[in-house]
């Protein structure tokens, strides 16, 4: 599945492809090794192959 990697403010960060399926609380990580917690699941009815993802780094997870 392709994803779209969004901040709390829904500014992208970036896309993945992964044939896992992410739910709120897992980790992940982008292609640059960078490391994020989902916080939050959102579909786009225009492009059913895509899902946004809501993530924040997972620096901020652990140090919060």
């Amino acid at each position: 599945m392709h994803y779209l990697l969004v901040d709390t403010r829904q500014r992208p960060l970036g896309t993945m492809n992964s044939d896992k399926v992410y739910s709120v609380g897992d980790t992940l990580q982008n292609h640059d090794d960078q490391g994020y917690t989902v916080i939050g699941l959102n579909g786009f009815k225009q492009l059913s192959q895509t899902q946004s993802l809501t993530v924040i780094p997972l620096k901020a997870a652990i140090g919060s």
